[in-house]
């Protein structure tokens, strides 16, 4: 530690975790918080992590104008619509079920706007966008709106995928029957 005028700075040698001293009492040392998610989409924490979610960190989702914010508050706009979806679903009621999925549809569209958090966002966003515009005209299945619920959850609390990662889950959209491309490149790419 330095000390300027009588104020404790903090002063870190290279490779060195920083230390805040106040007063006489300990260091405090800031604790590192990491959250994973395991394939079943709940939070993955070692003995010595704790798992922060993002909305503790941004609250008031509704009022933030940075990106990140807009997204968060999309995703979990999002992701209510696709459980009122699956909830529709099983109550045999597809038309509302659908109707659900337009409002998905659009906040997905919206989602793509802000493709800039990244290649992983923008890909995955992209491919979950296209497996509910090219719906058929049967209702989806519901291990279908499933994963595209796990797949929304999953970008809401890790919304920097990598690209590999975003590539990962578009493999498995595609293996349950999605497609995950505009319906045209069938016409245009032989």
């Amino acid at each position: 530690m330095t000390s300027v005028h009588g104020r404790l700075l903090p002063f870190r040698q290279p490779n060195e975790v920083p230390t805040y001293a106040i007063k006489d009492t300990e260091p405090l040392v800031p604790k590192v918080v990491v959250k994973s998610v395991t394939d079943g989409g709940s939070p993955a924490v070692g003995p010595d992590l704790e798992a922060v979610e993002l909305r503790s960190i941004y609250p008031n989702l509704e009022e933030n104008t940075s990106l990140l914010g807009q997204a968060l508050a999309l995703l979990e706009s999002a992701i209510s619509h696709l459980r009122e979806a699956l909830a529709k679903r099983a109550a045999s009621e597809f038309v509302e079920a659908d109707d659900e999925l337009l409002h998905v549809r659009v906040k997905l569209r919206k989602l793509f706007a802000l493709r800039q958090l990244g290649n992983g966002f923008a890909a995955l966003v992209n491919a979950l966008y296209f497996c509910i515009a090219n719906e058929s005209d049967e209702p989806f299945e519901e291990a279908q709106l499933r994963l595209l619920l796990r797949n929304l959850t999953q970008l809401s609390r890790q919304p920097f995928p990598s690209f590999e990662e975003a590539l990962s889950s578009i493999e498995a959209l595609e293996e349950i029957g999605f497609q995950v491309e505009p319906s045209i490149l069938e016409l245009l790419v032989p």
